[in-house]
């Protein structure tokens, strides 16, 4: 299983603090599935952290004023 977005800001942000774990993880796997229709999940803690780390980084010297967005593939489905 992949790791779950169980952070406290997550659970701030949806208003689930006190839930179990385990109500936690199926509301969040329900909520990827109809929300997010590219990866069908919500993202990991650790590909939030890769994802600035890398623009933090010096690996991309050329890029500038660039939007980049990371989201599962949500604006890819916009409709």
């Amino acid at each position: 299983m992949a790791e779950q977005p169980n952070t406290d800001f997550v659970r701030r942000l949806a208003g689930m603090m006190n839930v179990p774990d385990a109500v936690w993880n199926a509301m969040a796997a329900n909520f990827g599935k109809t929300h997010v229709p590219g990866l069908q999940r919500m993202a990991t803690p650790n590909e939030i952290a890769t994802f600035a780390l890398a623009l933090a980084s010096d690996d991309f010297p050329y890029l500038t004023a660039s939007q980049l967005v990371i989201d599962g593939g949500k604006t890819a489905y916009a409709g």
